[in-house]
């Protein structure tokens, strides 16, 4: 079985990489054609593509707190991110629309650099003014019923801890009076970490676990209490964490 893996394993990586591209550019032209939400409700690509990852890597995934998922408005949703297969993932999990904050070099990546800045995607710069310009911009699409899914941390973890939160993420909810949404991941990492630059063959097959938290009313932060309450949804991310934790645990 192992021989097997290692005999597939190139081809797992071509399929990946090829229908990535060959979706991105159809997403890219319809986005261009039609617009974000009209091009994913009709193509479902975002969809589609997080599902042929599941495939491709072997992963199953569970989904908890579907209910907490707003339906009429747009949030920000507060994701934990140590894996290359979190995004992909998120889109097959929860089956909806939303856009994303990346670092800037992810802009370079043929195809999904493109899809990026069709999307309106929030480029986080190493100059604080311009990555606060980036914010300000995407205000408007929060407004507009844009949800958009970002990692608080800052960046991928290197494990599944989850580290301390960055600023800027709470900041932009709080200017464009944007709830927020916790989602715990749990279980990618062993698939494929931060760390590896291909699937791990000895967890092919794993079991990827998505908990969608209750939503939290921006309403209740200002500039004063601001840290102290995004610490307060980390203690509860990381109490989610070890629950799916202990939930994988018993199902081995």
């Amino acid at each position: 079985m192992k021989i097997i893996r290692y005999i597939l394993l190139p081809f797992r990586l071509f399929f990946i990489v090829t229908f990535t591209f060959f979706l991105g550019l159809i997403f890219i032209a319809s986005v261009l054609v039609v617009g974000k939400r009209a091009s994913y409700k009709y193509t479902r690509i975002p969809y589609v593509w997080g599902t042929l990852f599941s495939f491709l890597t072997g992963s199953r995934v569970k989904v908890f707190g579907k209910e907490n998922i707003p339906k009429d408005k747009g949030v920000v949703y507060l994701f934990s991110h140590a894996s290359f297969l979190d995004i992909p993932l998120l889109f097959t999990a929860l089956k909806s629309f939303y856009n994303f904050a990346a670092k800037s070099y992810v802009f370079n990546i043929p195809i999904i650099g493109q899809i990026g800045r069709v999307m309106g995607t929030i480029e986080i710069k190493n100059d604080l003014n311009e990555s606060i310009k980036e914010y300000k911009r995407a205000e408007s699409l929060i407004k507009d019923g844009e949800s958009f899914m970002i990692a608080p941390e800052g960046k991928r973890s290197d494990s599944e801890c989850i580290d301390p939160f960055k600023s800027g993420p709470f900041i932009f909810a709080l200017n464009a009076k944007a709830d927020l949404v916790p989602v715990v991941i749990y279980g990618a990492t062993k698939i494929w970490s931060n760390k590896e630059t291909v699937p791990n063959l000895k967890s092919f097959g794993g079991t990827v676990y998505i908990s969608v938290l209750p939503l939290v009313e921006i309403k209740d932060f200002d500039a004063e209490n601001r840290k102290l309450k995004a610490e307060v949804i980390r203690q509860d991310m990381i109490l989610e964490l070890k629950r799916l934790k202990k939930i994988a645990s018993e199902a081995a």
